[in-house]
Parts: structure tokens; C-alpha cells; sequence
């Protein structure tokens, strides 16, 4: 923020709390935000709470009146990225107040909520309702925002999120307010209106993933029948990875493994993702009783689709005896005598989100999944990235990201990876460490910055950025990508107040 700007602070101040009301301006003349991944702090001198669209148009006046730059979050739970924490300084727009659950079609199988409303509250809102359909349940607790992690294309058990984004309704930075789709013409209450997200025209809803170019009000997500699910497990001792990649892909693009499948390190003691101990997969015979890795996947359609898709599998790994298998119903005991991954990925499907993937980031028996401004909480800082779904590029990543921890003296770190889509892997690398202990907060973040710098020499680029990662990653492609980006950016935001630098460097 520059010096000018701060001169004209106090004035915009003044007019954000006459319009919200002194309680929903909160001001930090001297702390800073907590942050879990432990950044370094930027000046945040206030936080605007609005409770609706109107509210966030006239907080964008003020600041295009004062040239106020507003950092919008939704909850603030982007855990090992930043939190809430601005790439620079500025005035934070938190939208957590703004939480209603504005509509449920389950013809067509979407909500329509506003970008406060929690995972938790969402699940409980349709089941309350006796509503059949269910979320893409993520692990990251109940208190995230869905809209909020489908516009950082975060994951949940059914893929990646960007891809249930069927509207949105969108402040720029002009105060102008706009609706992608078919609600561009048609109604709130007009039951077609999003059947055909694409609408007609430019397809507009990419500009607001992942971007600084508007404030996202409302949103339309996809929700999921609610039923269990047929899984197979797959192992792969030392040296499977390779095979088990290209295996998913193989099986993902004929159609025999649904959306959502996860590959995670079987053998971590410490890991966000659940998956099968060895015992219940490894032949002593094949693999010294070792695994390395498992594929989770889910069979596609009903449990007749399901028991054919199974037979060709079980034809696919036959000559593989390698790859031990294992097939599994999501209903083939109740959740409670289920082992505890079961358990997971049941609860998952059955649209029931819990906290219990935060428990590995607590001591002392504490149970405050505020893990930012939990001091029993210990730090957590996330790399995630796209890794064609190539066995051999899969084992280069991994080869490289252990280099880096084995030369920093981190022995333990979490890895795994889940699908982007047919063709690509999330690659989720993450790593905790005490929070108090300035040296492991430094070694950790000079981890997470040669883990991004080693991995762009081979072509691996991020899936998403942390708060302190942005300029670098902006700056090192096309210039005439950027250049087109700004000129949208300045129709869009003229007075570049909306989130400077976030995704677009400046």
C-alpha cells in the first residue's frame, strides 16, 4: 500500500463504518494475522466484514474513491498457502458473513450459496432438508468454503472443484456486477437456468478462478447423488510408482475408474490423505511385505456398471501380480466397524465432512481447528502442483522433492497425489513443523522454495500458488500472456484495487 493511500485510509475508514457498522470494521493497529504456514506478516490495517452484495459494491466505491487496495478471502482457511494473509498490504474484505444457502435443485443437481457458507453448514443444510445429494467433501475441515476452494481449484472426493463451478455472480473492480451463463438473461427463480453453464458467448467463468479480476458473490456448485461406492485399492511396493501412475491413467481414460482417485504414500507415518495399512494388501512373497504407494479409486455408475468394471480391472492387473488388489463396498459394514480409512472415504461419499485430517496438525490433545491462531497447532506449509499423469515424470518429481528434504535434513514430509482430470495429478508435497522455532520455520519455507524453483527446471509448474510464491511464478512466462491479462485487468479494475499481485503480476 503505498504512503499515499495510508494518508487517505482514515476517510475510507470512516465511510466503511458508517456503511457496515463500527463492529464489522476491525481495525489492527499493531498485530498481525496468524497465519498456520507462518509467512512473513504484511500491514493489514483493517478487516471489512460486509453481510451482502450490495455491501461489497459500495466497500468498492470507497475504495475507488480513496485508492484503498481491497485482499478479499472467503473463510480465511486456505491452510498452507497463506490463510488469510494478502500477498501485499491491504485492507482485508472477508466474506465469512456472508453465509446463506440461497437454493437447492436436485433435478439438476446444484446449490446456489453465497462464499461464507462452510462445508460443514452445507452438509448439514441438505441433509436436514432429506436432500439426496452431497458436495465434493475436500479434507480440510468443515469450516473452509467450498465456493472458496472451487475458485483456488482445490479438491474433493469427486475431482478437482473448478470443474462444479456452473455460475457466478461477480462485483469488478468498476462496481459494475456481472453473471456468467444463462443467468446473464434468466432469473433466480427459472429452473433451466443452469443446465448449459457454458451459456452463449465467451465463457466468462474462467476469468474469476484463481484471478484478482472480481469479487465472487454467489456461485452455482454441482452436488453428487449420495450413495456408496464400489473402491479398489491398489499397492505398488518399491519402485511401483511408475506402473501405478500410468495403471490410473490407463484404467481413468477407458472409463473404468471414476473421477477422484488418489495415489499416497503407504508407507508415511504422518498423512493427509487416508489410505490402507500394508497388511491388508501386501503378498510377503511379491514385496518383501512392503508397499510404497496406493491407488484409491472408485468404479464407475451402480454396483452392476461397478461389478463389470471390476472384472476388466482385475483382467488389467492380472499379468501385474506385482500391483496387489483389493475391492471394497462403501456399505459393506456400518461406518463405525469400518477401519478407519474405509471410514473416510465412506463418510466422504456419504456428504459427511469432519475435522479429523486436522487432528495430525495438533498436540496436547487440543481440538481448536482454527489452526491459525491455535498455539498447539504446529505449522503447515503446502506445495501443489500439475504432474502429467506419466509414471516416469511422477518418479522424477518425487525423486527431486526427496533430494531437496534429504539436503535440508527433513526426513519426514507428506506426499500424494490426487487426479486434476484425465491427463494430470495434483502433486500435494507438505511438510509440518514448530511454529515457535524460528529455524524450522525458515528451513521449512527454504523448502518449499527450492522444492518450487528445482521442479520448474524440469517443466513442473504449481496448481496453485502460496501468498508469497505469486510474483515469481507470474513473471517467468510469456510477456504477451501478461500483457493481454493486464488490459482485461484494467477494463475490468481500472484502479487496480482488487488484490494486487494475487495471480497477476503488476
Amino acid at each position: 500500500m503505498s504512503t499515499r493511500a495510508f494518508d487517505r485510509l482514515e476517510p475510507a475508514l470512516r465511510a466503511w463504518q458508517a456503511l457496515l457498522g463500527e463492529p464489522h470494521v476491525r481495525r489492527f493497529p499493531s498485530e498481525s494475522l496468524a497465519d498456520v504456514a507462518e509467512f512473513p506478516s504484511r500491514h493489514v490495517p483493517a478487516m471489512l466484514s460486509p453481510n451482502s452484495r450490495e455491501e461489497v459494491v459500495a466497500i468498492v466505491a470507497i475504495a475507488n474513491e480513496h485508492g484503498i487496495p481491497l485482499y478479499t478471502v472467503s473463510t480465511g482457511r486456505n491452510w498452507g498457502g497463506g490463510s488469510r494473509m494478502p500477498v501485499r498490504e491491504g485492507v482485508l474484505l472477508a466474506l465469512g458473513r456472508m453465509n446463506r444457502i440461497l437454493e437447492v435443485n436436485e433435478r439438476f443437481r446444484y446449490v446456489v450459496l453465497e462464499p461464507g457458507v462452510t462445508q460443514g453448514q452445507l452438509a448439514d443444510h441438505l441433509k436436514r432438508q432429506g436432500c439426496a445429494l452431497v458436495p465434493s467433501i475436500g479434507g480440510a475441515g468443515t469450516t473452509v468454503s467450498p465456493l472458496g476452494n472451487a475458485l483456488e481449484r482445490g479438491s474433493g472426493v469427486f475431482g478437482c472443484k473448478v470443474d462444479e463451478c456452473l455460475a457466478m455472480e461477480v462485483v469488478l473492480g468498476n462496481g459494475e456486477v456481472i453473471r456468467t451463463g444463462l443467468w446473464n438473461y434468466l432469473g433466480d427463480c427459472d429452473p433451466f437456468v443452469h443446465c448449459y453453464p457454458t451459456g452463449l458467448g465467451p465463457d466468462l467463468r474462467g476469468l474469476f478462478i484463481q484471478s484478482n479480476l472480481g469479487i465472487v458473490t454467489r456461485a452455482v456448485l454441482r452436488l453428487y447423488p449420495r450413495r456408496h461406492r464400489s473402491m479398489v485399492v491398489v499397492g505398488a511396493g518399491p519402485g511401483g510408482l511408475a506402473g501405478l501412475v500410468d495403471a490410473a491413467h490407463e484404467l481413468r481414460r477407458s472409463g473404468l475408474l471414476d473421477k477422484g482417485l488418489d495415489i499416497a504414500d503407504a508407507a508415511a507415518d504422518i498423512d493427509y490423505y487416508p489410505n490402507p495399512s500394508g497388511e491388508a494388501l501386501a503378498d510377503p512373497e511379491v514385496l518383501g511385505g512392503r508397499l510404497s504407494w496406493t491407488l484409491i479409486g472408485c468404479l464407475p455408475g451402480p454396483e452392476r456398471i461397478a461389478a463389470a468394471a471390476r472384472e476388466e480391472i482385475e483382467a488389467y492387473f492380472c499379468p501385474r501380480p506385482s500391483y496387489p488388489i483389493h475391492f471394497f463396498s462403501t456399505q459393506d459394514q456400518p461406518i463405525q466397524q469400518q477401519p478407519g480409512w474405509i471410514q473416510e472415504w465412506t463418510k466422504r461419499y456419504m456428504g459427511l465432512p469432519d475435522n479429523s485430517h486436522l487432528d495430525v496438525f495438533l498436540c496436547r490433545g487440543s481440538r481448536d481447528y482454527d489452526l491459525d491462531n491455535n498455539p498447539d497447532a504446529m505449522g503447515f506449509l503446502a506445495v501443489n502442483l500439475v504432474v502429467p499423469a506419466q509414471g516416469q515424470i511422477a518418479t522424477r518429481v518425487i525423486d527431486l522433492v526427496d533430494e531437496v528434504a534429504t539436503a535440508l535434513d527433513l526426513p519426514e514430509y507428506i506426499r500424494s497425489f490426487s487426479e486434476l482430470g484425465v491427463g494430470a495429478l495434483k502433486g500435494h508435497f507438505s511438510l509440518m513443523f514448530d511454529r515457535s522455532d524460528e529455524a524450522a520455520v525458515s528451513r521449512a519455507h527454504r523448502w518449499k522454495d527450492q522444492v518450487l524453483r528445482e521442479l520448474r527446471t524440469i517443466g513442473i509448474y504449481p496448481q496453485r500458488l502460496d501468498v508469497d510464491s505469486m510474483s515469481t511464478f507470474a513473471r517467468a512466462s510469456q510477456d504477451e500472456y501478461w500483457r493481454m491479462l493486464r488490459r482485461i485487468k484494467a477494463g475490468l479494475d481500472p484502479n487496480g484495487i482488487l488484490s494486487p499481485g494475487r495471480y497477476l503480476y503488476e
